[in-house]
């Protein structure tokens, strides 16, 4: 994060972190071997002070998951969670490219949420639909979740 751009910042806090990480890496001398392991789905507003030579010299990019590796990650959110047998984990795989395993994970989770609000026994592809508008699509493509509704539901072939 760039200093100075976490508008909402509770004080400041993202800030000052940022600062105590740049003070304590200035400190360091060349015979320490230290690890510093980080995440963002956002690289793109990682401040440059970090990213001078001997900081953090080396960055490894982790690209989205296949639609193989999809399947697992629905599988394994999935696994303790009772589903109806509508549900085609293969098909939310295919129809979720460019999805993160972490929007996946959220997607089951608020599926499974919304099925113990309504009273049902089992998360169906309503559920799934309707957590996946919620957690990624956004309100504007509304129009997209009712197309993945209808795409899972039409048979190849159709």
């Amino acid at each position: 994060m760039q200093r100075g751009s976490s508008v909402g910042d509770a004080g400041g806090a993202a800030d000052r972190v940022l600062n105590q990480l740049l003070t304590e890496m200035d400190g360091m001398s060349a015979k320490k071997t230290v690890f510093i392991i980080g995440a963002t789905n956002r690289p793109d507003i990682i401040d440059p002070a970090l990213l001078r030579p001997g900081r953090l010299d080396q960055l490894i990019y982790i690209p989205l998951p296949d639609e193989s590796s999809r399947f697992q990650i629905f599988k394994a959110a999935l696994r303790k969670s009772p589903i109806a047998k509508d549900v085609d984990l293969r098909a939310l795989a295919k129809y979720t490219q460019g999805f993160s395993g972490a929007d996946i994970t959220e997607i089951c989770q608020r599926a499974c949420k919304y099925a113990i609000r309504e009273n049902i026994e089992k998360a169906s592809i309503f559920q799934i639909a309707n957590a996946s508008n919620k957690c990624v699509l956004g309100v504007h493509t509304l129009h997209d979740a009712g197309l993945m509704i209808m795409v899972c539901f039409i048979p190849d072939g159709a």
